[in-house]
């Protein structure tokens, strides 16, 4: 009739080790509340900072919209800051030196000329 023979001492040592654990949490937990934080909390935060920051959008969007929806390719909107035009031809200046680069490795490769020796 008692039928269950090893299960039930599996029951008693989890719910051993886990009063155990309990019994070393406990303590544990109340000390570290107890002591003084080792570092002084940061009185500014990122966020802080992010919100405190005046808002240029309204500018930015008056710029962009001044023309209207209409503005078409004489004045595109990634040339209407100050500055723009500087980055757009740097980065034209880039694409079209990789682009003569590449083009030159597949002439040699083409032609079996400019091989290392």
């Amino acid at each position: 009739v008692g039928g269950g023979g090893g299960g039930g001492g599996r029951k008693k040592k989890k719910k051993k080790r886990k009063n155990m654990i309990s019994r070393l949490a406990r303590p544990a937990a109340r000390l570290a509340a107890s002591r003084p934080p080792l570092h002084q909390q940061q009185r500014r935060t990122i966020v802080d900072q992010m919100n405190s920051v005046e808002s240029k959008i309204d500018a930015t969007r008056a710029v962009h919209n001044a023309g209207g929806v209409t503005q078409g390719a004489a004045n595109p909107t990634y040339l209407k800051q100050p500055g723009d035009a500087a980055v757009f031809l740097g980065g034209m200046g880039l694409i079209t030196f990789a682009c003569i680069k590449l083009g030159g490795g597949y002439w040699n490769m083409a032609h079996g000329t400019g091989k290392l020796e």
